[in-house]
């Protein structure tokens, strides 16, 4: 692992608590947004997924390597710390806090050169940050599932989470206090479509009631009302929201419900309207700034970085940028403060 001191060809300072990046608050939102390397890891690490503590340090798992990595983005050198590495696994996937900083976390066998999980590999952990040091332990195996990726938990810390699996075509929901677990939902529209990289549902988040996810292979958004008990709310139907860019992956919801998804493909990031409208904010598939951006989270301090999106990248080993061109996965602090999708 590295840290890159600086990126020449963004010109761009380091993080620091007294960085003006992450305090300022713009009032233009011009397009592209401000972007910030918070840290880059070697070649061929490739990130895979997010998760933003209430203390501001970030979570972060690997497609490439069965380990969950902690970093604060405010240190002047934000080094990544080793929180655990999974045994009997090759990477990690969802990340979601169920209870005030604990979190599950999604683990199986992945091979990242070709895009294709092992089936019947994955389990569900639990990272505990509460104590002095990080406890992490098994909760279960989901022998049934195929291929889990995006994770979030019912809200008001009632222990269940839903979990995509992305070659079955639906929705898991697991109980982390018993480990038990069971299909909430499976609809046609979250299975994958018949070519590569054969991936249906992917990221998925909760808003307001509702779950939302997207599919890659289709690029579409959707949601759907939820019960309290994270199952689809009864006579609910899906809504099948937009049709973006190829290869939509995992996202972020702000409070406006404006949907901050990353294209992984296209190594960018697009907001996404209720209405069905998009925007590209940052990122193309000529640029490194985003290389294969595939996951999301917002900043949680008030004050501080609540507008702060931060992005991480599997460093575009999926579409390398120009055909050719691959780096290592990073994490970058993306600025939307003062953005508008009204207004750019």
């Amino acid at each position: 692992m590295r840290f890159i001191q600086s990126l020449a060809f963004l010109g761009l300072p380091l993080l620091s608590p007294a960085s003006p990046f992450l305090h300022e608050r713009r009032a233009d939102g011009v397009l592209p947004l401000p972007t910030q390397v918070i840290h880059q890891f070697d070649k061929p690490a490739w990130l895979e997924n997010i998760a933003v503590r209430s203390n501001g340090q970030i979570l972060v798992g690997f497609g490439t390597a069965p380990e969950l990595h902690s970093i604060d983005p405010d240190a002047s050198s934000p080094n990544p710390r080793l929180v655990f590495k999974f045994p009997n696994a090759t990477a990690v996937f969802g990340i979601t806090e169920v209870y005030t900083d604990i979190f599950a976390v999604v683990v199986g066998n992945f091979t990242w050169q070709k895009e294709s999980a092992v089936p019947h590999t994955w389990s569900v952990w639990t990272a505990d940050f509460t104590g002095a040091s990080p406890v992490v332990k098994k909760i279960t195996d989901v022998g049934d599932a195929l291929w889990l990726n995006g994770a979030a938990a019912i809200p008001n810390e009632s222990g269940t989470i839903l979990i995509a699996d992305s070659s079955l075509g639906a929705v898991w929901k697991l109980d982390i206090a018993s480990g038990a677990y069971e299909i909430a939902m499976q609809y046609t529209e979250m299975a994958p479509l018949n070519f590569f990289p054969f991936i249906g549902v992917n990221g998925i988040r909760i808003h307001d009631g509702y779950l939302y996810f997207a599919t890659s292979n289709s690029a579409s958004s959707y949601r759907i009302q939820l019960s309290c008990d994270g199952s689809a709310a009864e006579g609910a139907q899906l809504e099948h929201i937009g049709t973006y860019t190829f290869g939509l992956d995992d996202f972020a919801i702000d409070s406006n419900g404006i949907m901050y998804a990353a294209t992984n493909y296209n190594s960018s990031v697009e907001a996404l309207r209720a209405d069905g409208a998009f925007q590209l904010i940052d990122g193309s598939s000529s640029s490194l700034v985003l290389a294969g951006a595939c996951s999301a989270a917002f900043g949680r301090r008030e004050t501080i970085d609540t507008d702060i999106l931060y992005v991480v990248t599997t460093g575009g080993w999926s579409k390398p940028i120009n055909g050719s061109i691959t780096e290592g996965g990073k994490i970058v602090a993306v600025n939307t403060a003062g953005y508008s999708f009204e207004s750019s």
